[in-house]
């Protein structure tokens, strides 16, 4: 039987992490969940237009690199990736899931996941699903997946449909009455 990571240290970790994430560094972004049943798709399987469903607000933590330029015939072009990393009892909590294809939104950008990177971030090296426990008989009783680590990139928002972008109306031009 292993002498740390037993459910008692467990749940000792998760409520100062929950603290640390929730309280102290209190960094959210919106999760924008994709919207399979309502996503037309084309004869290949993809999607022009793509729904998404009403924003999940999640604490994290963030690793956000430099943005990059690159320039051709049609201009300048700035790219971005980020890295976020949940605490995976509240999204256990919460009962979400973080699939590629979400959306993020963070200081104003939406960012694409495109990587789910973690593997098997455990605390005392076990996961309670897996743990055989075959010597003791206390299968699940020790150690904690920990985190769900992804790698997103920055999209354009007229790319995502979340917010209008461009309407083809002037909406300052639209709040005046007609005779001025």
């Amino acid at each position: 039987m292993a002498l740390f990571g037993s459910a008692r240290d467990m749940s000792l970790f998760r409520s100062v992490n929950r603290e640390l994430i929730n309280r102290l560094i209190d960094t959210e972004v919106l999760l924008y969940k994709l919207n399979l049943e309502s996503t037309d798709s084309n004869l290949y399987g993809e999607a022009d237009r793509k729904s998404y469903y009403q924003p999940v607000r999640m604490n994290c933590l963030i690793a956000r690199d430099s943005r990059t330029s690159t320039g051709d015939d049609y201009g300048i072009d700035t790219q971005r990736t980020a890295t976020f990393a949940f605490f995976k009892p509240d999204l256990e909590d919460k009962n979400v899931v973080i699939q590629v294809g979400d959306i993020l939104q963070w200081d104003g950008e939406y960012y694409e996941i495109d990587n789910q990177t973690n593997a098997q971030d455990y605390i005392a090296g076990k996961d309670p699903l897996t743990d055989l426990g075959v010597t003791t008989g206390e299968r699940g009783s020790f150690g904690m997946d920990i985190s769900v680590i992804v790698e997103a990139h920055a999209t354009r928002m007229n790319a995502i449909n979340i917010v209008p972008i461009r309407t083809g109306v002037n909406m300052n031009q639209a709040k005046k009455p007609r005779n001025l």
